[in-house]
């Protein structure tokens, strides 16, 4: 298991090198294997991206060649900082011959960037609907909104207010 330090996350995959491991032995033990495992660690506080050896778990088969007793695992690491932004909402399905207007027009939403992305994330990579189709969304005059699109750049995306009250009216 691993963990971050504050204000860390992964960036991107973590990569075992090798990725595959030549096993030789009796072919009988051969397809036992279809897996290896590595021993237990615990890696925490990380803040770079650094390499870790990790044992492989203690072979059992002894007529088997493993080739190697350890795996490196390598974390990439990022900093990364919590970024708002205010998005409007978008009403979606409304019926047919009414004009729906929510109160707030706008709702304000927190995620996670790194900072090496924080510049290239922008509203219109979002959307947040109000859809009057899910009635059962539908209580005293308030909806609940959803987060229906976020970009791949940004995780632990949160709104700060997902009800918005509304106003019905007919044309």
């Amino acid at each position: 298991t691993y963990s971050f330090a504050k204000q860390y996350q992964l960036k991107g995959k973590v990569k075992v090198i090798p990725a595959n491991i030549i096993v030789k032995g009796p072919k009988s033990l051969l397809d036992q294997i279809n897996f290896l495992e590595t021993n237990p660690k615990n890696i925490t506080n990380i803040s770079s991206t650094k390499q870790h050896i990790l044992p492989l778990k203690n072979q059992q088969l002894k007529s088997v060649d493993y080739g190697l007793h350890a795996v490196v695992a390598e974390i990439p690491a990022e900093k990364y900082t919590e970024a708002e932004i205010i998005l409007p909402v978008r009403v979606k399905n409304m019926p047919f011959g009414y004009v729906v207007k929510t109160f707030p027009s706008e709702i304000k939403v927190t995620y996670n960037v790194s900072l090496a992305n924080y510049e290239l994330v922008k509203p219109e990579m979002f959307l947040i609907e109000a859809d009057f189709a899910a009635t059962d969304e539908i209580i005293n005059n308030r909806i609940k909104v959803k987060l229906m699109r976020q970009p791949d750049l940004v995780s632990k995306v949160k709104l700060i207010n997902p009800q918005v009250e509304f106003i019905m009216r007919k044309i």
